[in-house]
């Protein structure tokens, strides 16, 4: 006799690792998760992507696209670790653009669905569930989901001088800067297993000079830990006097390092302005058993349309510095228009040396209590009034900032969007007496 149906239908449980990633996810970003819901427009001041170039880089692609486009393109990528001419035209694109040292070859890179997508494999490679890496505050908050939904790493905080960080003048304060790493590793809860350095800086914008470089690159090999090196706004330079550096371009074996520790990543996201293409490079130089591994994990994640396009963008040399030219210029521009308006307004900012943001201070006058400091209670305020205004930006809590009354703020939008943003930040933040003009 066939068994009675139930009365009602039982929904399949998840994993207990998946129910915990979305209890982790949701409690961490739920504001994001809501304003990605949203119906109305609003001024996205929030989301790290770069307009600058947009015009022009769609007319390329569109060019690049019918020129080349053949019936192989609807095939798998045709190598591991990424589609072969790619790999190609990015390594010569790197010793040319990045003045790498030592050569980079195409067997040292993996493609991959960008730079977040690497870091996590990357994460799950050469860390254990619980282990950790050093980041310094305040960092993106995404690299956080790279540690914790995968690889169930741990970001253990570094505080750096703050006053190198507010100045952006970094190159007097190595020693004081390294002692916060060494003092960070010898109170971190967990074994530690590399270092992450995001250079040009997110969210501040600073560059690294090579001595802070060097000594971060000294300091890993001291205690057998990987470098990370996440240069993804290396050439979104706003200030010839303030050059980036690349690890690619040092001499670790001069300062008695490991090559095979050093990591490093890049993207056509922020400088090339494609984020939605999702193409990141990640490059190994001395692991090739750390290279294989990536290779297998980012197999064919990247489409072979947008091979495709940057293959052909890589390889033609003038245009790409043309277009990495013009990307500089627009976000000069940006960069002083909101500097500008913040100055005007007397808000705290950290000037940018790079990127497409900037670091200010805008609930630098919102304590409840007249005087006082603002608490992360009043950014949180700050932060419900701006999405109420409809437009959004970055709260520094997301970003582990260690004071509260931080905000990052994109400028890298279409110029009538941004004006509209700061007319906006004048309303919320109460500055309606005192009118800036673009």
């Amino acid at each position: 006799m066939p068994s009675e149906m139930p009365s009602e239908t039982t929904t399949p449980s998840l994993a207990h690792r998946a129910r915990t990633n979305i209890q982790w996810f949701t409690n961490k970003h739920m504001r994001q998760v809501s304003r990605l819901n949203a119906k109305q427009h609003r001024v996205n001041m929030m989301t790290a992507e770069n307009w600058s170039i947009r015009d022009e880089l769609v007319d390329q692609y569109k060019a690049l696209f019918g020129q080349h486009l053949s019936p192989r393109h609807l095939s798998y990528a045709d190598g591991m670790g990424g589609d072969a001419e790619l790999l190609q035209a990015a390594s010569d694109f790197f010793n040319r653009v990045f003045a790498a040292h030592s050569r980079v070859q195409p067997a040292h890179l993996v493609v991959g669905a960008g730079c977040s997508s690497l870091l996590e494999n990357l994460l799950y490679d050469i860390c254990e569930p619980g282990e950790g890496v050093l980041i310094e505050t305040p960092f993106w908050g995404g690299f956080e989901t790279s540690f914790v939904l995968r690889s169930s790493v741990t970001a253990v905080h570094v505080t750096p001088p703050s006053d190198g960080i507010e100045s952006g003048d970094l190159d007097h304060l190595v020693s004081v800067y390294i002692d916060a790493y060494e003092r960070a590793l010898r109170h971190a809860p967990c074994r530690i297993k590399a270092i992450l350095v995001c250079n040009p800086h997110n969210p501040c914008g600073h560059i690294y000079p090579p001595t802070v470089i060097q000594a971060l690159l000294q300091f890993a090999q001291r205690h057998n830990l990987f470098y990370i090196s996440d240069e993804i706004y290396a050439l979104s330079t706003l200030d010839e006097r303030t050059p980036f550096t690349s690890v690619l371009s040092i001499d670790v074996s001069a300062l008695g390092v490991d090559l095979a520790r050093v990591f490093t990543l890049y993207s056509i996201s922020k400088d090339l302005g494609s984020s939605g293409l999702r193409l990141g490079f990640g490059i190994t130089q001395a692991h090739p058993d750390l290279r294989l591994s990536l290779a297998i994990s980012n197999h064919s994640r990247v489409s072979t349309f947008t091979s495709l396009v940057i293959t052909a963008l890589l390889r033609d040399t003038e245009t790409v510095d043309t277009i990495l030219h013009q990307n500089r210029a627009a976000l000069q521009r940006s960069a002083k228009l909101i500097s500008d308006f913040l100055a005007f307004h007397q808000i705290p900012f950290v000037p940018p040396a790079a990127g497409v943001y900037l670091w200010a201070r805008l609930g630098c006058r919102s304590s409840s209590r007249p005087g006082d400091e603002p608490s992360w209670d009043d950014e949180a305020r700050v932060n419900d009034r701006f999405e109420a205004a409809g437009m959004s930006v970055g709260a520094g809590q997301g970003y582990c900032a260690s004071e509260p009354g931080w905000f990052r703020i994109t400028f890298a939008i279409p110029r009538e969007e941004l004006v509209e943003g700061l007319r906006r930040i004048e309303q919320v933040v109460g500055m309606e007496g005192k009118k800036w003009t673009a």
